[in-house]
């Protein structure tokens, strides 16, 4: 197998610096123009597989990410890249439990890779496991402080177990680090809109959305946060964060409502005020059915901009 550490001549150099450049800056189709044509030259580099894996990874063509990885793999067992592209792949792909085996495999052969660690927290948090997302995402952040999607990532990870200022400290972070980057406006925009910060919440989503417009995700995420920032829906936000945190959700505030109905007279509390408050909770609760087309209708009226 070719080491390119040993090849001699600035002409390789060039190419070399420029595909990782290319990657840098996420032009994947120009890298991957590149990447062919030292791979003919060197077709038994595992790294230029594993680059040009990731290159493929970033233009959506994860069957041929998912190949390269592989050659690269039988190429070299031990080179710890592939295993984690593989993993990430996995993880895109829904195959949580062959990604896990990944990342555990990329981890015995190079625990201090932040990469990896990052896959692997990602992975994590889309399973559920919160705390153990947590512990990976700083371990990341450990290894690599300036790795702004561990910190954008973190802040979403932070914003569901609803630590809100940390959520917010880390998405703000992130984007401070890389202010062009549609996902680390977009996931600051998530952790705002989870914390109870729907305006915020709506600009940096506007800003992820002008740098990737085709992005759907970030647009269905801007869409809702527009809905949010809507005075007649605006109490119905506040009204779902809260009860999102309640035991039993909607259920408990019924029982407690009834309760509390059934208690008033023994309470001594006059006839008048029982029933005002009775009405008003069942004009909130007929709100809380309506706030969404009422919503939905002012906005085709009024279309976010």
């Amino acid at each position: 197998m070719d080491d390119l550490s040993t090849q001699s001549g600035s002409g390789l150099d060039i190419r070399l610096e420029k595909i990782q450049h290319f990657i840098d800056i996420e032009r994947y189709d120009l890298a991957e123009r590149e990447l062919r044509g030292v791979l003919a030259l060197h077709p038994e580099e595992a790294l230029l597989h594993v680059q040009l894996g990731w290159a493929l990874e970033g233009l959506g063509r994860s069957d041929e990410a998912e190949q390269e990885g592989r050659v690269a793999l039988q190429l070299d067992p031990q080179e710890v890249d592939a295993i984690i592209l593989l993993a990430k792949l996995s993880l895109n792909a829904g195959r949580h439990r062959e990604s896990e085996e990944l990342c555990l495999s990329a981890l015995q052969i190079d625990p201090m890779s932040p990469r990896n660690y990052l896959i692997y927290g990602i992975l994590m948090q889309k399973t559920g496991h919160l705390d153990k997302a947590e512990k990976l995402l700083r371990k990341c952040l450990e290894l690599a402080p300036e790795n702004n999607h561990a910190h954008s990532i973190l802040s979403t990870i932070l914003a569901e177990k609803r630590q809100s200022r940390p959520a917010v400290a880390h998405g703000a972070y992130g984007v401070a680090l890389d202010p062009d980057s549609d996902y680390s406006h977009a996931m600051l925009g998530h952790a705002y809109l989870t914390t109870g910060h729907p305006f915020k919440a709506r600009t940096h989503l506007r800003e992820a959305l002008r740098i990737d417009p085709g992005d759907s995700d970030i647009e269905a995420a801007f869409y809702e946060a527009d809905r949010a920032t809507r005075w007649i829906y605006l109490p119905m936000y506040f009204w779902t964060l809260w009860i999102e945190r309640l035991p039993g959700q909607q259920f408990a505030v019924w029982i407690g409502a009834i309760l509390l109905f059934q208690l008033m007279p023994r309470m001594g509390v006059p006839e008048g005020i029982a029933l005002g408050f009775m009405l008003s909770y069942i004009a909130f609760c007929l709100y809380t059915w309506v706030a969404t087309p009422l919503a939905n209708a002012w906005i085709k009226l009024r279309p976010a901009r």
